[in-house]
C-alpha cells in the first residue's frame, strides 16, 4: 500500500465532501438570476454601478444611487454565487472520476507484488519497490552502535530488552513499544556543525517511512544542562530537523515531570 496516496485520498474524499456540501448550500441560497447586468465604472476607491438593461426602446444604462447599493450587492453576490457554483461542480464531477482510479491503485499499489507475495516466492524476489512493511523491517535491522556511557544505569529494562538512562525514557520505550511504532534507543546521528550526535529514540513514522527523532530533556531546571539542552535544540532546528515535524522533545523539570497524556498525544500520529 501506498502511504502517499492513501492520504492524498483521505484528504480529496473530505475535500468532495465539502464541496458536495457547499454545492448545496449555493442551490439553496442563490437567487433567481437577473435579465440586466451590473457595471461598474470610476476609479477603484471609488466606483459608480449602473444596471445595463436591454428592452424594447434598446440598451441603456441605468445609474444606481448609494441609497440602492443593496441591489448592488445582491447582484455581485448573486454572480459570485453562479461562478463559485461553475468551479465547484467541475472540481466535484473531477474528484468523482478520478477518485476511484486513485483507491484502485491504494488497493494494487506496485509495492504489494513483493509485500504480498506467498513466502515460497517471496524468499527468491530480489525487489525493486519495498512497501512500509518490508521497508520497516529493513529499517529495523540495519545494524548500528548505540552510545557507550560508562557507568550507565542497569535497573531501567525496556519490554524489548534495552537498557535505558532514566525512568522518564523507559516511560517513552513503553509507550512506543505498546503503541507498535519502530523504534531504536541512541541510534548516532551526524549534525553538521556539531558532530555525531545519538537522539534518546530515532523512530520511522509508518505513513511517511522517515526518520523522527525524539529527544528527552529531564534536567531543565539544572543551569548547565538547560544550555547544553537548547544548545542541542538549535543545532537540530540548523539541519532542518523541526520540531514537531521530524524533531519531537520532551521537556522535564522537578516541578512538572513527564506527563503522560502529553507522550500520547505526541506520539499517537505515528502509530501505525
Amino acid at each position: 500500500m501506498n502511504y502517499l496516496y492513501k492520504r492524498i485520498y483521505a484528504e480529496l474524499t473530505n475535500r468532495a465532501f465539502k464541496l458536495s456540501k457547499l454545492e448545496q448550500r449555493i442551490q439553496k441560497e442563490m437567487s433567481p438570476s437577473s435579465p440586466d447586468t451590473l457595471i461598474v465604472r470610476g476609479k477603484p476607491d471609488y466606483p459608480c454601478y449602473y444596471l445595463h438593461r436591454s428592452d424594447g426602446d434598446g440598451a441603456k444604462d441605468i445609474y444606481i444611487s448609494v441609497k440602492n447599493t443593496d441591489i448592488v450587492r445582491k447582484m455581485i453576490q448573486n454572480d459570485y454565487q453562479v461562478r463559485l457554483q461553475k468551479r465547484v461542480n467541475y472540481e466535484l464531477k473531477t474528484l468523482q472520476h478520478f477518485l476511484p482510479k486513485l483507491k484502485h491503485l491504494i488497493d494494487h499499489s506496485p509495492e504489494d507484488l513483493y509485500d504480498h507475495a506467498p513466502p515460497g516466492r517471496k524468499k527468491h524476489i530480489s525487489p525493486y519497490l519495498l512497501g512500509p512493511e518490508a521497508t520497516i523491517e529493513k529499517w529495523m535491522n540495519e545494524p548500528f552502535t548505540p552510545l557507550q556511557y560508562p557507568g550507565a544505569p542497569s535497573g531501567y529494562v525496556t519490554e524489548k530488552g534495552e537498557t535505558v538512562r532514566s525512568k522518564s525514557e523507559l516511560l517513552i520505550a513503553s509507550y512506543l513499544y505498546k503503541m507498535q511504532i519502530p523504534y531504536k534507543y541512541e541510534k548516532p546521528l551526524s549534525l553538521a556543525g556539531t558532530g555525531t550526535v545519538h537522539p534518546d529514540f530515532t523512530i520511522i513514522d509508518p505513513h511517511t517511512l522517515r526518520e523522527v527523532y525524539i529527544e528527552h530533556m529531564g534536567m531543565m531546571d539544572n543551569d548547565d544542562y538547560r544550555a547544553n539542552a537548547l544548545r542541542k535544540l538549535e543545532s537540530y532546528i540548523l539541519n532542518g530537523y523541526l520540531p514537531g515535524e521530524s524533531l519531537i522533545v520532551f521537556f522535564e523539570s522537578d516541578r512538572l515531570p513527564l506527563n503522560t497524556r502529553t507522550l500520547e498525544a505526541m506520539l499517537r500520529r505515528f502509530a501505525p
